[in-house]
Formats: structure tokens, sequence, C-alpha cells
């Protein structure tokens, strides 16, 4: 798998792929996939998109603010399995810690941001 896309201001865009760096699972030592490196014109993109969101984020309430990351935690976990799959193939954990540690922690940042 070559992954070769920035998500930048809301939609998936072809990176510069200023050169390619290899994801190993250090557990195994196999190439899972091939990360196209952005360029800088991909980070200045990035960079004005979030300055752009950022303006329109800074004006919302508390309440929406609330409800953004509800459905955020909800997506989040109807593919937990998924997240926990590809953080141990990616960082080499064992599934049971993926699961419970990595993505346990996620639910719990997402969690106390709510509260």
């Amino acid at each position: 798998m070559r992954l070769d896309q920035a998500y930048i201001a809301g939609a998936w865009h072809k990176t510069q792929a200023v050169a390619d760096h290899d994801i190993v699972n250090p557990a195994t030592g196999t190439v899972i996939g091939t990360l196209a490196m952005s360029g800088a014109d991909d980070g200045a993109r990035a960079v004005k998109a979030a300055r752009d969101a950022f303006d329109t984020w800074a004006e919302t309430t508390v309440a929406e603010r609330k409800a953004v990351l509800e459905r955020v935690l909800a997506c989040y976990e109807a593919r937990k399995e998924d997240l926990a799959d590809a953080m141990t193939r990616e960082m080499g954990a064992p599934a049971t810690m993926s699961a419970a540690a990595q993505v346990g922690a996620g639910q719990g940042h997402l969690t106390d941001f709510i509260a």
C-alpha cells in the first residue's frame, strides 16, 4: 500500500511526494506500506487551511465544540478494532496493548475534552 495523499482543508490531495518512507512493523521487520513524504507546498497549504479553520472554530460555542467531539468519539469507537489493528502493525505492539493502551488512551483523551 502506498499512501500519497494528505488531508488538507476537508479533502484529500495528492502530495508532492518529495521522497518515500517505508512503514515497517518493528516486531517483524516487514514493510507494511509506503508513505509519500509531503513537500513544502503541501505544508504551506496545510498551515493556511489550519489558520482558516481556526477562525471558524474560534467562533463556535462550547456546546458546538462538545457536539463535534462527541461525533469524533462515536466514529473513533465504531472503528476501535481497526485502529488497534493498524497500531499493532505500525508499532509492533501486542494486539491487547494496542486495544487497551493506545486506543484506550485516545478514547480517554476525547472523553476528557468532552467533559
